[in-house]
This record gives structure tokens, sequence and C-alpha cells, in this order.
């Protein structure tokens, strides 16, 4: 079994686009989304609806749960609240409706565990970068896997006994009796210096993860931006992967 697991598209259609050419080329017999399909960025309905004909199975982010009103964007920051007014105004009924819809987890025949931020409290949107973050998570669910997003950093927190180490690879060979947690990173705003667009390939078979880099044409999803009137903030970010 084959997976492709997307994150953190932020409505930046150009990434998307990419994103599903390489999908079609590695051909998983599934496809999940982990959330924040809108926010940021110009392009929510046409990303909305490529992921609501392309995936599988779809949690919701906390992007994604704003604009629909089911999650507190006091606490986004002023760029953010922006875009998710503006997303909100700007959506078609049916994609509220669908993104209204969106469950927080998913476990995939007790294989795997999809969640947008955290496998514990996932309603709370909080974020795994620290050891004792890590450990607290890995308390939270039973599977051998947890996939999440949010952060827009791909990295592998592997857990050995009561050891936990992390990965910083583009390829990583899951070992029997170790446990991970698997942020994929972002599709759509990249946050870890790298602006390509990035998504995880999952080979249940051979127990193997690649997280891959895509190249997109930032600069069109940056001038669309723009000139939908959001913050410059949050088009000028792409260019860097910040």
């Amino acid at each position: 079994m084959k997976y492709v697991i997307i994150s953190d598209i932020h409505a930046n259609l150009e990434a998307l686009e990419v994103a599903v050419s390489r999908i079609e080329i590695v051909q998983p017999d599934r496809i999940i989304c982990l959330g924040d399909i809108v926010g940021y960025g110009a392009s929510p309905n046409e990303c909305t609806q490529i992921v609501r004909n392309l995936t599988d199975l779809v949690v919701a982010g906390n992007h994604d749960w704003g604009v629909v009103g089911k999650t507190d964007i006091t606490y986004f920051n002023a760029y953010a609240r922006h875009a998710v007014i503006w997303t909100n105004r700007n959506l078609t009924p049916a994609n509220l409706e669908y993104l209204e819809k969106l469950p927080l987890v998913h476990v995939e025949n007790g294989i795997l565990r999809a969640v947008h931020a955290t496998p514990d409290h996932p309603e709370r949107w909080n974020y795994i970068f620290t050891y004792p973050q890590a450990s607290k998570q890995f308390e939270a669910f039973t599977e051998g896997i947890c996939f999440v997003g949010h952060s827009h950093q791909p990295v592998v927190f592997e857990l050995s006994r009561d050891e936990i180490t992390t990965i910083n690879s583009e390829s990583v060979k899951l070992k029997k009796a170790h446990r991970y947690i698997i942020n994929v990173g972002s599709v759509g705003q990249p946050r870890d210096g790298d602006p390509r667009a990035c998504l995880c390939v999952y080979d249940a078979t051979s127990q193997e993860v690649k997280l891959e880099r895509l190249q997109y044409d930032v600069e069109s999803a940056r001038q669309k931006i723009l000139n939908a009137g959001l913050p410059s903030v949050l088009a000028n970010r792409l260019l860097w992967g910040e």
C-alpha cells in the first residue's frame, strides 16, 4: 500500500498543481490531506475543489475551521485573521460546507493516524517542535505512525523504547518496533527556509517514507496574493520559505 500525504496547501494553487502532477506519477493507493487547504493564499475555491476531487481522506486544519467559525481566530496574527475573513467572503457556499464538515482525526486501519496538529487535543492546534512535546504526543496514540502538519516544517520524530531522536532526511527507512511522528511539511507555504512545495510518500510495504520537495511558480502565487489585496507579507514570505 502506497500513500501520499499532503498538508498546509493554504490556497496556493500553483504549488498544489505541481504536487498533483507528482502524485499522478507516484500513483498512490491512498491520498490523505492533513488540512489547512485554505488561508493565506488567493485561490481558496480552486484548491478546495482540487482537494475534494483528488483525496481519499481530509482532516481539518485550524484555518479551515477558522474560516467557517468552528475555531477561535482571535489568537491568529493580524495577517492570518485578515486572510481568514477574506477567505470566508470569497469561498462558495458548497466549499464552506465542505470545510465545515471536515473531521479532526482519522485512523487508518490501525496502521496510521492522521491529524493536522497533535494527536493529543487536536482542537487546541498545538505544535510539536521539541523532544518533550513529542514525548507527550507519543503517549496520545497507539498506532505506529502519526502524520501531522501545522508547523510547515518537515521532520521525523522516532521513538525507540524511551529514546526520541529527530531525523531530517528526504528518505527514512522505518524500523520495526519503533514508532514515529512524521511532519509532512507544507505544500503551499513552507517555513523551513526552503520555498519549494513539500509532500510525503509513504510505502507501507517497504516501510519507507520520502519527503519530496517540488519547484513551483512562486512568483505567480505571490502576485495573486497581492492582486487580491491580501497583506503583502503573506506574498513575500513565499519567496524565502518563511
